[in-house]
């Protein structure tokens, strides 16, 4: 299948499941989803204002008409509520925006043209914050391998790569010796959502059984990647909705394929000057995109005490045309005679 990586070999049957009833298991599930939902409201009621924020986060703002910008790469649309950014991956550059402010600064980047969180969470550690990452980065030949905790766990996931020609792939696993040859970004660690072959056999989910259930049946926030058509990449956010419901919204918009790369109430889409998706939480990390004539310049510190933040733009220097010694230069063309027919006789023929 174009566009989906054969590492290691995709398998010659498919392995979607033939579609089941939700079963014992699926209906307790149900009819538990009203007293859990509404258990949590009356906690809101009686003052617990924490909780209400954490289930129903506020809408991402949309602060100016959206620009359809087709030639500098991306072009976003708003439907009921789903922000979309259609990504053409030959046009523009992909880029590892690190420190805990900058989200707060996202919006502000005016040189950038979309930003939205990676697989990538925060642990608190004592007193401080840890930044992890799910799956293995690369980018531009910086290799920032999975976290300790995540190494085995970044193995059992698919990723997202922009090709050397710029086009975009997805597959499963981690990085491999070589990939450094096909590649100029590489992002691991997405979950699955679907594909035309399912999930491969040893894929993991963030948890299992009954959590992971929960998990996918509790309204969520949803941002997702996939590849339309025309291979173009897009981005997706939205509202809290069931991972199923998720799933018909990404077929909906026409995605061949499609992972989810966070949800819940920290993942962010962010159209600076445009959309400006409200931050809850100091995020370590967040996927930039911009023109490909804006080079990223940060810091290559991924510690928390070094926050980079948004760094400065740098547009690429345009080549200046060097003068030819005066020994190339042409001689002036000769003087045209009064009725402009032809250059002037030599004086004396």
């Amino acid at each position: 299948m174009a566009g989906l990586s054969t590492r290691p070999a995709a398998p010659s049957t498919p392995l979607r499941p033939a579609r089941r009833g939700p079963g014992v298991l699926g209906w307790v599930l149900r009819i538990l989803a009203i007293p859990l939902v509404a258990g949590n409201f009356f906690l809101v009621g009686a003052g617990a204002g924490v909780i209400w924020k954490r289930l129903i986060p506020e809408p991402p703002e949309i602060v100016a008409r959206l620009a359809d910008e087709p030639g500098k790469g991306v072009r976003i649309v708003e439907d009921n509520g789903v922000l979309k950014a259609d990504v053409s991956t030959r046009k523009v550059r992909i880029d590892l925006a690190r420190g805990w402010t900058v989200e707060q600064l996202a919006f502000q980047d005016t040189n950038a043209l979309l930003y939205f969180t990676g697989p990538f969470f925060e642990e608190e550690g004592g007193t401080d914050y840890d930044a992890k990452v799910i799956g293995d980065l690369y980018f531009y030949g910086e290799l920032i391998p999975a976290s300790k905790e995540s190494r085995g766990f970044a193995n059992r996931r698919y990723f997202m790569a922009q090709t050397k020609r710029g086009n975009i792939r997805f597959g499963f696993g981690g990085w491999q010796e070589g990939d450094e040859d096909n590649y100029r970004v590489f992002i691991g660690g997405l979950g699955y959502l679907y594909n035309s072959y399912g999930p491969r056999p040893e894929y993991s989910d963030p948890y299992s059984g009954l959590k992971q259930r929960l998990h996918d049946a509790i309204p969520r926030e949803r941002l997702i990647v996939g590849r339309a058509a025309n291979d173009h990449l897009i981005v997706m956010k939205t509202p809290p909705r069931t991972r199923e419901e998720a799933v018909r919204i990404a077929q909906n918009e026409g995605l061949e394929e499609a992972y989810y790369v966070d949800q819940g109430n920290k993942a962010r889409f962010i159209v600076p000057s445009q959309i400006n998706d409200r931050p809850r939480f100091n995020l370590p990390y967040m996927l930039r995109i911009a023109e490909k004539d804006h080079v990223w310049v940060a810091s290559q510190s991924v510690s928390p005490g070094a926050a980079a933040g948004v760094a400065k733009e740098r547009p690429r220097r345009k080549k200046r045309k060097r003068p030819r010694p005066a020994d190339q230069v042409p001689p002036p063309p000769p003087p045209l005679d009064a009725d402009g027919a032809g250059p002037v006789a030599p004086a004396g023929d």
